[in-house]
């Protein structure tokens, strides 16, 4: 039952992939105007 769980997870899914695409780009277009806050290495290892 888990080996079919896991399998299940692998299956592509172009939908989805399609979406972080977008969510990707729109993330990277507002990190370049300085609309998106960011998190130093040093602040996310600390928490």
């Amino acid at each position: 039952m888990a080996e079919k769980i896991i399998e299940s997870l692998s299956v592509p899914n172009e939908n989805l992939n399609q979406l972080w695409i977008e969510e990707s780009i729109s993330r990277l277009e507002r990190y370049k105007k300085g609309q998106l806050e960011t998190l130093s290495y040093a602040q996310v290892f600390d928490k």
